[in-house]
Order: C-alpha cells, then structure tokens, then sequence
C-alpha cells in the first residue's frame, strides 16, 4: 500500500511545529546574522570585519540541525 497524502491542515499543523522548534529558530538567527556582515566581493582587497559572530552563528546552526558527518569538534577562529 502506498503512502497516503496529508491533508492541507496536517501539512500546515507539522509547519507550525517546525517553526516552534530549534532548527528554525537556529536558522532565522543564521540568516538574521547574514545580513550584518559586509559582502565579499571579487572587487574586495581585504577582509577587516569582525566575522566570528557570523561563524559562531554558523557552527550553532550545523549543530541545532544535526548535519550528518563529521562531528563538529573544532571552532572557526579568524585572527
């Protein structure tokens, strides 16, 4: 027997309990941060912005989502 089709409320039920949960929020704080950094361009000389709350934000997020692989051991560190 094949899988059945959920319902227009059930799609929109499991949503809400998406939004409510880590990984949007981990997402939304990833995205949220994005935009405070100044784009890297191929016009870009050097790199002088603080990055480390943008990578810090990076690593929260690969770990709220439980990315598969390596284990996230180490941090991103620019000096």
């Amino acid at each position: 027997m094949g899988k059945q089709k959920l319902s227009d409320e059930q799609k929109e039920e499991m949503f809400q309990n998406w939004q409510a949960g880590n990984e949007y929020t981990a997402i939304k704080a990833f995205v949220d941060k994005r935009l405070t950094i100044k784009p890297i361009e191929y016009g870009t000389v050097d790199i002088s912005d603080n990055l480390q709350p943008f990578l810090d934000t990076l690593f929260k997020m690969i770990q709220d989502l439980k990315v598969p692989g390596r284990k996230a051991k180490g941090k991103y560190i620019f000096i």
